[in-house]
């Protein structure tokens, strides 16, 4: 292949087209095998070469669409249409059911596409490839699309949709080859290698062709393409605010994140907020344990534990080992006297009184 052209990505994500200006190929080729080579990594740092192809051109006629396999009588043109990793399957008008497979982040893929024009291959002149669709949803909700365009003098180029940075390592090709075996009609063959960055939401895959006319036809293809493994791309950063405060968020899921504080929050309609988190109630024991609660032995023996731990953490080498504490002791204290009942107690209480009175008899008659 002849020299590469580098570019930057211009604002809008789409991949610009590399040519000598004098409507050639920088790789010096002509026709419609290997027309187009590109390779893409990361965000931006990208090499395009594109080709010229001759173009026989002519009008629509009937302004009937490119198909991938029925026209609009219902006849099947094309066998085999869409073809990924190797699993093929006939492509019908509008919906085509289609077994899950299931891919890894990370490893190249491949999805080929023969396209039928009734007014000739050089009147093909768009394929958009898009991923991740859920049920119900329109090509134009794709978050990660490949667009091949070929231009009215032949000029083959790719862009990309990819704003979350899902697509990676893009190369398209095309050539010419027979829609079926029977009829031996001539298709365009696309050939989209490319490999995932990061896992889909959805896994429907659509497909939109059109003619230089503009006369375009979409399919969807489902169960489609399931994405698993780990994102290889940097998790996405965002600000949150709670309490008048801004905190640094880091996603860990599409609804969750974490802030620098260790706070988790979640994405609830379009808005980050912190998670509520139930304070620890912590029981008060000493206005309920007593040493006659059947469960104090228990709770003595846990909190002489907890601070034995505390005293090595502070300072390890004040013991060498759980055995230099001893339990705890207790004191037996004798029965209780009620004085009530005790003879010899009332009667030093009524001496004790008797003699505290004649003292102060005595006090007050030295003032008199």
């Amino acid at each position: 292949m002849g020299p590469t052209v580098q570019g930057a990505l211009p604002a809008d994500g789409r991949i610009g087209t590399a040519f000598d200006g004098q409507n050639n190929g920088l790789d010096g080729t002509h026709g419609l095998t290997n027309t187009l080579s590109s390779s893409l990594t990361g965000d931006f740092g990208l090499f395009v070469a594109a080709t010229v192809t001759s173009n026989s051109g002519g009008g629509c006629s009937n302004c009937e669409a490119p198909t991938l396999g029925i026209d609009k009588n219902n006849k099947r043109i094309v066998d085999n249409g869409f073809t990924y990793n190797g699993n093929s399957i006939d492509v019908e008008r509008y919906f085509t059911p289609y077994p899950l497979v299931t891919v890894s982040v990370g490893k190249q893929n491949v999805a080929e596409f023969k396209i039928y024009d009734d007014q000739g291959l050089d009147n093909i002149s768009h394929l958009e490839l898009a991923f991740g669709l859920a049920s119900g949803e329109s090509i134009g909700k794709s978050k990660a699309v490949i667009n091949w365009d070929r231009t009215f003098d032949g000029i083959e180029t790719i862009t990309l949709d990819d704003p979350e940075n899902v697509l990676d390592k893009i190369k398209v090709t095309t050539s010419e080859g027979y829609c079926s075996d029977e009829m031996q009609t001539k298709c365009l063959i696309v050939k989209v290698t490319h490999t995932f960055r990061a896992p889909l939401d959805f896994n429907i895959l659509g497909t939109n062709v059109w003619d230089v006319k503009r006369n375009a036809w979409q399919n969807y293809y489902n169960h489609g393409i399931e994405v698993v493994g780990e994102s290889l791309n940097p998790p996405k950063e965002y600000d949150g605010i709670n309490k008048g405060q801004i905190y640094h968020l880091t996603e860990t899921s599409k609804t969750s994140a974490v802030d620098e504080f260790g706070n988790s929050w979640s994405l609830d309609y379009g808005l980050w907020t912190m998670d509520y988190v139930m304070p620890e109630k912590i029981q008060d024991t000493s206005s309920i344990m007593t040493r006659m609660h059947s469960d104090f032995i228990e709770y003595k023996v846990t909190q002489a534990n907890n601070a034995i731990e505390q005293l090595l953490e502070y300072c390890p080498t004040c013991m060498t080992s759980y055995a230099d504490f001893e339990d705890s002791t207790s004191l037996e204290y004798s029965e209780r006297i009620d004085r009530r009942n005790n003879l010899e107690l009332q009667q030093n209480v009524v001496f004790e009184s008797e003699r505290a009175q004649i003292i102060m008899n005595n006090l007050l008659d030295s003032y008199q």
